[in-house]
């Protein structure tokens, strides 16, 4: 990792502060909460760059914590595992930033209460509910610690971008917020995608599916 590209952009968070933590003194149904958005939108392109500076690999993506009372700044490699260590390196060089600032490496997990707080998704322009998506998942044949997942979808989210595996992107987006982009990386092995609109009994939404793998309850 570049220590000066890195300095460089913890210096431009430091910079942004301000407008990064607008959300947590406003809220949606106030006047003025359009111009919060856009001053945080124009302050996340900023941070892109500057991030990309470090590794063109890696982004960047701010959360309000669940107490409102904290932006958490996501460092993320959008699934590439061999950038996770630039991640963690530029996310371990992070100096004390200001209140109402934290950082985090990788994407984490969408709390429960939240993602099933969603509703729907859009996929080619058809609404789908989140909890719809479903999952099962056994230990891999490899032996690797990893787990095999077989997704389950309705049909309606198959997209022109799929990438070959009609349904794919959805079910990865879903299970990307479910468990998190450290254990997509890490835990995860063989994916497999069925698209039904019913799915097999015990079958869990991706959020239960995180409960049962930190509790190593998945046979």
């Amino acid at each position: 990792m570049d220590d000066q590209a890195a300095a460089g952009f913890w210096q431009t968070v430091r910079e942004q502060a301000d407008a990064l933590r607008a959300p947590l003194s406003t809220s949606p149904d106030e006047a003025g909460w359009d111009d919060v958005v856009a001053q945080v939108g124009a302050a996340m392109e900023v941070l892109e760059a500057a991030v990309r500076e470090v590794d063109e690999r890696l982004g960047v993506e701010a959360t309000q914590a669940q107490d409102a009372g904290n932006v958490q700044l996501a460092i993320t490699c959008g699934c590439n595992v061999e950038a996770m260590d630039e991640v963690l390196a530029l996310v371990a060089a992070a100096p004390a930033l200001p209140p109402g600032l934290s950082t985090v490496a990788f994407k984490q997990p969408v709390p429960a209460e939240v993602i099933s707080g969603f509703g729907n998704m859009e996929f080619a322009g058809q609404e789908v509910a989140f909890d719809a998506v479903r999952f099962i998942a056994r230990p891999a044949e490899s032996g690797n610690g990893r787990y095999d997942i077989v997704c389950f979808a309705p049909s309606r989210v198959e997209t022109p971008f799929d990438e070959g595996v009609p349904g794919s992107m959805a079910v990865q987006m879903v299970l990307g917020m479910g468990i998190g982009e450290l254990k997509l990386m890490t835990c995860i092995g063989q994916i497999g995608v069925v698209l039904t609109d019913e799915p097999p009994q015990g079958a869990m939404t991706s959020w239960e599916l995180n409960q049962v793998m930190d509790e190593h309850k998945v046979h």
